[in-house]
């Protein structure tokens, strides 16, 4: 059976880059923030780094130890199974069952290692890959220490300020004011956007009102013109009827005063003993009536006289049925 060799610094370099992943970017983009504290981070982080890499080291080299030992067994354990196959030949199809079993364990075997192959191929890349990124950290670091003198010259020429942690702390309080006084900026822009769309929704309803009222106010124009035109209408018809009331008063004065006079001259004709000064009018107008009735009876009583006829008789038949009101007073 071949033996598979594998590269110890590679397999842990593998596996040791997917135990401890690091996003770099991310760091050097805090890095770029705080340049002198992010340096001595890294450079501690750099140093534990180290100690992790060689401990993971030295437990890689124990577990190849132990790979090359479960090999050798496995070797071993091959040689050993092929000469006893060769020794049972003979009894092949008497031990078909042991056979398969033990064709079943060395595949399992053979899978184990495989496996085993495989995560060590893993950490090797692994390995490599951290390798290749503490060289890309390192020269980083060094393209940073530019930042770091650079704070050690502003400390040692400020009088405002004595460490390095000072200017961070200031970098870091004015950075925070001006992401707050961004974000109220935002707020306010956002707050005086909402009260515009309100002044003008508020506008556009005002002035939908504003034509609505004016709609109205020509409507109740309208009415009230109509309503004029009415009354100049009715006024002249009241004065119409007022000027046709005083001539039908007057009219009706005269009447009264015709038939007040008339029955005063009847009640003089007869002698007012007889009658009620105080009569009213519908009164007066019966008597009136019965008067004119008595002098129509009279009348036609004396031309039938005058044609030879008996008025004696017939005055006398009226003098028994009825009273006449040209009857003398007694």
């Amino acid at each position: 059976m071949a033996k598979k060799t594998v590269n110890s610094d590679d397999h842990y370099s593998r596996s040791v880059e997917e135990r401890v992943p690091i996003d770099f970017e991310s760091e050097m983009g805090k890095l770029k923030e705080h340049p002198r504290t992010e340096l001595l981070m890294k450079q501690n982080q750099v140093e534990e780094f180290d100690r992790a890499l060689e401990a993971k080291k030295e437990v890689f080299k124990e577990k190849m130890t132990r790979l090359e030992e479960v090999r050798k067994s496995l070797e071993n354990d091959e040689d050993r199974l092929q000469k006893e196959i060769l020794k049972q030949n003979g009894h092949i199809q008497n031990n078909e069952e042991k056979r398969q079993k033990a064709l079943r364990k060395i595949r399992d075997e053979h899978a184990i290692e495989e496996f085993k192959q495989k995560e060590l191929e893993s950490l090797v890349q692994t390995e490599a890959a951290l390798q290749r990124q503490l060289a890309k950290q390192e020269r980083k670091l060094q393209k940073l220490m530019k930042f770091a003198v650079y704070l050690d010259k502003v400390v040692d020429e400020s009088e405002a300020y004595t460490e390095i942690s000072d200017i961070i702390d200031r970098y870091t309080t004015l950075n925070t004011t001006y992401q707050d006084l961004l974000g109220l900026d935002t707020e306010n822009q956002d707050t005086i956007g909402e009260k515009r769309r309100e002044f003008s929704k508020l506008k556009e309803r005002r002035g939908n009102e504003s034509l609505s009222l004016t709609n109205e106010v020509a409507k109740l124009q309208t009415k009230l013109d109509e309503l004029q035109q009415q009354n100049t209408k009715l006024e002249s018809e009241w004065q119409h009827i007022q000027n046709t009331a005083a001539k039908q008063t007057l009219l009706l004065g005269q009447l009264k005063l015709g038939i007040t006079n008339l029955y005063m001259l009847i009640n003089k004709h007869l002698g007012s003993h007889r009658y009620v000064d105080n009569a009213t009018f519908p009164q007066m107008l019966e008597r009136i009536d019965i008067f004119i009735k008595d002098i129509s009876d009279i009348t036609s009583t004396y031309m039938q006289a005058e044609s030879g006829s008996t008025s004696s008789l017939t005055l006398g038949a009226r003098g028994g049925t009825k009273t006449s009101l040209t009857d003398p007073a007694p």
